[in-house]
Order: structure tokens, then sequence, then C-alpha cells
């Protein structure tokens, strides 16, 4: 897995590496990304995966986007964005 950040017309990678264990890649699993400040925290199927902290000018505003590598096909579906409200982390 890989979290990245676009910046400026460049991308910068967070992390690039191996989770732990075995995640099939042919069964839906359940992702989920939670943003807070400058900490990012993976989870695949409700397991915690990595927590990345964005020391480097973390973004406080954006767009998000998904994919894959090589030539996997990949199909995302229920996707959502949500802004959590002040003092609810």
């Amino acid at each position: 897995y890989a979290i990245q950040k676009y910046k400026n017309g460049n991308f910068y990678s967070l992390v690039d590496t191996n989770a732990d264990g075995k995640i099939s890649i042919t069964a839906n699993c359940h992702v989920r990304l939670d943003i807070i400040a400058n900490e990012i925290t993976l989870y695949i199927n409700d397991v915690l995966i990595d927590t990345v902290l964005d020391n480097s000018e973390p973004l406080i505003n954006g767009r998000v986007g998904l994919g894959t590598i090589w030539s996997y096909t990949c199909y995302f579906d229920n996707f959502a964005v949500t802004k959590l409200e002040e003092g609810s982390q």
C-alpha cells in the first residue's frame, strides 16, 4: 500500500510498503482512512494497518483520489468523505 499526497504538481510519498499478513486482492475489502490534523490512519477490514504523520506542510483541504497499480482492475463503491465536527475526535 501507499499513501501519497499531491501538491503543486508533485506526488509526495508518505508511506510505500507492504502490509503485515495477508490481504486478499480478489475479495471485497473495506478500506478506511481517518485523517485528523497531520495524522493519517489506515484500516483494512477494520484492522489497523498503519498510522502516518505528515509533518511536512500537512494539507488541510483538497481532493481525495483512489487507485491501483500495475494492471489490476479495481472497483470502488460507497466512497464518502465526511468532516468531523469540532471536538468529536
